[in-house]
């Protein structure tokens, strides 16, 4: 496959949910809810991302983590 640069979609599905899991504190309930997810589906995801090892490109993704927010602390 050509490395063109794009962040693969589970990479950038990876980014959102730690950041969700941040913004609510490790809070899955509220993290689950936030995502439009189930929290059984969030707890899944987090368990897999303990077990895979981090793909080429990944580290560049997660350390960029800075997003821009509303001033009610939304994020845009």
């Amino acid at each position: 496959m050509i490395d063109t640069g794009v962040p693969r979609l589970e990479e950038v599905e990876r980014v959102i949910i730690e950041f969700a899991m941040d913004l609510h504190g490790d809070y899955r309930g509220k993290a689950a809810e936030e995502l439009g997810m189930g929290v059984r589906t969030l707890h899944n995801k987090l368990k897999n991302y303990t077990r895979s090892e981090v793909q080429p490109g990944a580290s560049e993704l997660n350390s960029h983590r800075e997003f821009s927010k509303d001033p009610a602390g939304r994020v845009l």
